[in-house]
């Protein structure tokens, strides 16, 4: 009597996602790092990219470089502001959570500026009130007013 039986290979692991962080008004591209990402096997296993937000977003447009290194991830715009893993799957299975999260984070929201109106033909500083403008990094993240 023959036995069958079947072999898979292990689920994926998510290191590192680089950039971290962005704004849910922007598509942002990362660089995913990690290990599994061949599946056990000789070439790239990759079956499926995404966050682990309530509508399972997926990221399109990624490259398997290697075993380690997935580039060219995109998150799509409109995400829900919050903490998600990022979610790999391959032939053995989809990794539970990544070591690291990607952030997504709220628009900028202005309250008030002061003062509220000035002359157009005199030069005027004003000061925008509100929050959101660093984004959670230790630098400013505004382009442009």
């Amino acid at each position: 009597m023959l036995t069958k039986f079947s072999v898979t290979g292990s689920k994926p692991l998510v290191t590192e996602v680089s950039p971290s962080f962005n704004c849910e008004l922007f598509p942002t591209t990362v660089t995913i790092t990690g290990s599994r990402f061949f599946g056990g096997l000789s070439s790239a296993d990759v079956r499926d990219l995404r966050l682990d937000d309530a509508l399972e977003t997926q990221l399109t447009g990624y490259s398997v470089l290697s075993d380690t290194e997935i580039t060219g991830a995109v998150v799509p715009a409109g995400v829900a502001p919050g903490t998600y893993s990022v979610r790999v799957t391959v032939s053995g299975g989809t990794n539970t959570a990544s070591a690291v999260k990607f952030i997504v984070k709220p628009k900028p929201a202005v309250a008030s500026t002061n003062p509220v109106s000035g002359f157009n033909d005199v030069p005027v500083t004003i000061t925008i009130y509100g929050s959101g403008f660093f984004g959670g990094s230790p630098t400013s993240e505004v382009i442009s007013v």
